[in-house]
């Protein structure tokens, strides 16, 4: 009893038609294994708010600047982006940081050359866009409440893909990914064991954690089969 496709994503195809998916081809596809459950990794790429503490590796960067980073509620359709905006023109193409790119999609306004959009069509699928690439995650549990996997497929325009310094700026956009990756293996997998303290009580959201926020009531409604009034 699924809902049409079309409704869940609403005006997405729209604010994101620039980067024209439909003609991007899939250059790597890889899986990590997270032990945590899957709704974590989620609500850790919904928001910027760990990026200075858990992403050491992107210090010195605009990503580090919480102030370049927001959040944009679908205006139709089930989906949010996380947004960020900055000065300059880069990717995540260096281990757990941001460069500057070797290329940027050519039909892109200038605006969007320098912002990167973190849109989560709920509940388990994200579409990262960057100026040079889109990547694609697909978050689900994997056999048990405290395992999950992230698949992870790279997407460039076929005439990036077609240069012939490809495969060297590939496999740095690939070593960008894993290393946030990995980083968010170590803290995820800390914090769902606290989780499970006697000692753990739940806190406040940070007004940085609308996306987490809104996944929550969506969980919430889901389990509850009933609207859950925000708190």
């Amino acid at each position: 009893n699924c809902r049409p496709l079309a409704e869940t994503l609403g005006d997405a195809p729209e604010y994101i038609a620039n980067y024209r998916l439909g003609t991007m081809v899939c250059t790597d596809r890889r899986a990590y294994d997270f032990p945590c459950n899957w709704k974590m990794i989620v609500e850790n790429a919904m928001e910027a708010y760990h990026l200075p503490l858990t992403h050491k590796s992107a210090a010195g960067t605009e990503y580090e600047n919480l102030r370049n980073w927001g959040f944009k509620k679908g205006a139709r359709g089930l989906w949010d982006d996380l947004l960020f905006a900055g000065r300059e023109v880069i990717s995540m193409n260096v281990p757990g940081g941001a460069g500057a790119v070797a290329w940027t999609i050519p039909t892109l306004t200038e605006a969007e050359t320098h912002k990167h959009d973190f849109i989560l069509v709920y509940p388990t699928l994200m579409i990262i866009l960057q100026p040079d690439s889109a990547v694609f995650f697909i978050m689900v549990p994997d056999g048990g409440h405290d395992r999950a996997k992230l698949i992870c497929e790279w997407r460039f325009p076929k005439s990036v893909a077609a240069r012939p310094d490809f495969a060297d700026v590939a496999r740095n956009a690939v070593a960008g990914i894993e290393g946030f990756n990995r980083e968010d293996v170590e803290v995820t997998g800390q914090t769902f064991r606290a989780y499970q303290s006697r000692l753990f009580r739940p806190g406040r959201y940070s007004h940085m954690e609308e996306a987490p926020y809104r996944f929550a009531h969506y969980v919430l409604q889901r389990c509850f089969d009933e609207d859950v009034p925000p708190r």
